[in-house]
């Protein structure tokens, strides 16, 4: 659910006036149906008034409310307080998964390999640290190497790091054909590079799936198949936006082909 905070808001704000009517109230949302369908809505006046009725009972309610409330609101206060150009702090006792993935295994990540997608002009690799990079940059003098913050660019609501948003593979489309087109570049090939952070990574390969779809007209699965085939653990799937295990894993070829349909 979405919107707690000004549920939550508007509950305290009813108990303190019992007076107040429902157009009073916030409102979180509106949905606009494209198709025939039948909607269901809960009132504040609803809400109270079921708790009312088992108070006891519905604590376990009450409690995820709050949590959920408490949570956004220090997400809040840290986005806020993030100075520009400084990496955002992250949350006591969190760790993001955008930006600190969990342990992994690192002998089985090859870092600097050059993996190709369109023949001769556009591949991709992994390096494991900025040193790397200038180490590939000076001995591989006929590639040219470049990244972005693209792939940097999604903003979690809770352990969720991704996939980024329309907007952002947008502008990557219209960067990679600049990048493509230069006619400083005509006669080199290019290798776009990410991080060890395998959220990020994985970002970057959703970002470059997207070019070739949108942009190189290849399919959904073309695309996803040129990923897989850099090897099993490169890559992992996106996950719902909260801080519970996921039961729900969303693969790159999921996302690709939602993509294409829109």
């Amino acid at each position: 659910f979405f919107g707690e905070m000004s549920f939550l808001a508007t509950c305290r704000k009813r108990i303190k006036d019992s007076s107040e009517t429902d157009s009073t109230h916030l409102r979180a949302c509106d949905v606009v149906a494209e198709v025939d369908a039948g909607c269901w809505e809960l009132t504040v006046e609803d809400f109270l008034n079921s708790l009312n009725s088992d108070l006891a009972g519905n604590r376990e309610a009450l409690r995820v409310l709050a949590k959920c409330a408490e949570k956004r609101r220090a997400n809040i206060h840290r986005l806020e307080s993030a100075k520009p150009g400084e990496p955002e702090p992250e949350p006591p006792g969190h760790i993001a998964a955008r930006s600190k993935p969990a342990p992994e295994n690192m002998e089985e990540v090859e870092f600097g390999v050059i993996h190709p997608l369109l023949p001769n002009r556009l591949s991709f690799t992994i390096h494991k640290d900025q040193g790397q990079t200038k180490v590939e940059i000076v001995k591989n003098r006929k590639l040219f190497f470049f990244s972005s913050t693209f792939h940097e660019s999604y903003v979690p609501y809770c352990d969720d790091f991704g996939p980024v948003n329309l907007a952002a593979v947008f502008e990557f489309c219209k960067y990679m054909q600049e990048k493509l087109q230069d006619p400083r570049l005509a006669n080199r090939q290019l290798v776009y590079y990410a991080e060890r952070d395998v959220a990020l990574r994985t970002n970057a390969a959703f970002l470059l799936g997207s070019y070739l779809i949108v942009v190189e007209q290849w399919t959904p699965e073309e695309a996803a198949l040129a990923f897989a085939s850099m090897g099993k653990r490169l890559f992992v799937p996106f996950r719902d936006a909260t801080y519970q295990p996921p039961t729900f894993h969303l693969s790159l070829l999921d996302c690709l082909r939602g993509l294409k349909a829109a």
